[in-house]
């Protein structure tokens, strides 16, 4: 969504409200799929042996700085307080912070977080100058006018047409 925003000039907390209701349904959704499979087949999630409720309540606790981290970068976006890269540099710190409090943090793990960023910005800087190239090839040889123009030149229903565009972005999007 950052990607996306930054290069239609949207807002970052906008598209990140925006992908909620969609997140939430997915989730749900995921869910009620393994339930179902579960349920239809037991042994595809057999249950633990031994492993008293007070462990596994007690296990929970490992989840707590993760959501802390989560919230503590979302929020700000939502409310407004901060920007997606000011939640981000707060997202950073939280990280470096778990780290150091769980002793996870030494040199051969620094060295592997840095080497990852910087393949993971490379990748996607690459894709951003493909996208943007492209981009610019198409509109310097009018492309989209002149598929507009057959589009509207066809003597086809309006809804075909809708209808159309909504399967091709569908295959698009596979």
């Amino acid at each position: 969504m950052i990607i996306y925003a930054m290069i239609t000039e949207e807002s970052v907390g906008h598209l990140f409200m925006a992908g909620v209701i969609p997140g939430v349904l997915q989730v749900v959704l995921i869910m009620g799929l393994i339930i179902f499979r579960c349920s239809r087949n037991p042994a595809l999630a057999p249950r633990p042996a031994g492993v008293p409720w007070k462990e596994r309540i007690r296990s929970l606790w490992m989840v707590g700085p993760l959501l802390a981290l989560a919230l503590a970068v979302l929020v700000p976006i939502y409310a407004g307080i901060a920007t997606a890269t000011e939640a981000a540099g707060i997202g950073a710190a939280g990280a470096f912070i778990v780290a150091l409090a769980y002793r996870r943090l030494n040199w051969g793990n620094l060295k592997k977080a840095l080497l990852g960023a910087v393949q993971t910005t490379s990748f996607l800087l690459f894709v951003i100058i493909g996208a943007m190239t492209f981009g610019f090839l198409l509109s310097y040889l009018e492309i989209p006018q002149q598929v507009s123009k057959l589009i509207t030149g066809m003597n086809v229903n309006r809804w075909v047409i809708m209808i159309g565009v909504q399967l091709l972005w569908f295959f698009l999007g596979c």
